[in-house]
């Protein structure tokens, strides 16, 4: 099964911004944002990297090849890393606020590239509301669209709970939501629970609108959400990660055609939730494929919780000629299966390597050789 993420991205200049690099929320209701059509069972994917904000369109129902229909909205939603380098070890969680196809009202899915099944199942009587867990060492976090009781202990739509054992998990945070609200979206990626609520309430820091993202005890995730938030009466779902950015360090090389190779690194920065990967080509310039450099096409991987530098060596070919300094161009790329959360830096994306003739003396004059 292929699994793309369905963008359409926008990228928006000078905007102040807090908080993670990676944003998905699905709406409660279809909404135009930023000129993207998102209906409820799509998501707003919100993307930061230095000055620029991009947006797009995440399709669920691409992404996992399940039939969502229209009048069926996602009602929780997260992302799951196995720890390994590439995109098959990672799985989205989810849940539906009716039941479409196998798959009851109840039931958390999980997807991969496996395909599709029921993850847990709690019955078609009871709604997920929001769902969320980092890795498989964690049990699954659940919250209800009604109150229940289980072994004698009544859950409140009002709090997370760890779904094997029932336990409060966040109480001490959803202070001022309420016994009669409850949670409609919850995120825990960035170290601190961030959600929302089906209605509003007074939080440390003011109202905080159904609308709206809060991240107690300091802020609402608004920056982001302003456009949104005058569209839609509220936030189904939320998911929120620090992949980093992908980028080079340098903008040009300069390197001896006699040198034999050279080679160029691709850095990590801020943040590394999650695996990653990113594709490195020549582009030919007045340097070509097989007379001056040897082609590539070449992938770097990093493992979740990896920002080392990686690294990528291309061959150089010399020859006898006074032909001058010649150059190509190297650019990044995602991977076509690229929903491992990240993005290559549109500022960085692009290196130039100059080779520098030793038969002309362009040596001589070389500033920054390496």
């Amino acid at each position: 099964m292929k699994f793309l993420l369905m963008f359409c991205l926008l990228s928006v200049s000078a905007l102040s911004y807090a908080g993670p690099e990676w944003q998905i929320l699905f709406p409660d209701q279809a909404a135009v944002v930023d000129g993207h059509y998102i209906d409820h069972n799509q998501a707003l994917v919100v993307r930061k990297v230095e000055n620029l904000i991009l947006t797009g369109v995440m399709n669920l129902a691409d992404m996992t090849g399940l039939n969502i229909p229209d009048n069926v909205a996602v009602t929780g939603f997260t992302a799951i890393n196995d720890g390994g380098p590439i995109a098959s070890t990672a799985s989205y969680l989810f849940s539906l606020s009716a039941s479409a196809g196998d798959y009851l009202r109840g039931d958390v899915i999980e997807c991969n590239s496996l395909g599709c099944q029921v993850y847990a199942a709690y019955g078609s009587e009871i709604g997920i509301s929001s769902l969320d867990y980092v890795n498989r060492d964690n049990d699954l976090l659940v919250s209800f669209d009604t109150g229940f009781s289980v072994n004698g202990q009544f859950i409140n739509p009002a709090h997370v709970y760890n779904s094997s054992h029932f336990v409060v998990y966040f109480n001490s945070y959803s202070q001022g939501v309420g016994d009669n609200n409850s949670i409609t979206a919850f995120d825990t990626s960035e170290f601190s629970p961030t959600f929302s609520a089906s209605s509003m309430f007074d939080s440390a820091t003011g109202l905080v609108k159904p609308a709206e993202v809060y991240s107690p005890p300091m802020f609402i995730e608004s920056s982001i959400t302003d456009e949104l938030a005058e569209k839609v009466t509220g936030i189904n779902a939320y998911y929120s990660v620090d992949s980093g950015w992908l980028g080079f360090e340098k903008n040009v090389i300069n390197v001896s055609e006699n040198a034999s190779t050279v080679t160029f690194s691709v850095a990590r920065v801020d943040g590394a939730e999650n695996s990653t990967a990113v594709i490195a080509r020549g582009i030919d310039g007045t340097a070509f494929d097989g007379i001056d450099y040897t082609g590539f096409f070449q992938a770097i991987y990093w493992a979740d919780n990896n920002d080392d530098d990686g690294f990528v060596t291309v061959s150089l070919i010399d020859n006898d000629i006074a032909d001058g300094t010649r150059s190509f161009t190297v650019e990044l790329l995602e991977p076509n299966n690229s929903y491992m959360f990240s993005l290559v830096n549109p500022n960085k994306k692009y290196l130039t390597i100059n080779i520098l003739d030793d038969e002309s003396g362009d040596l001589i004059f070389a500033d920054g050789f390496e």
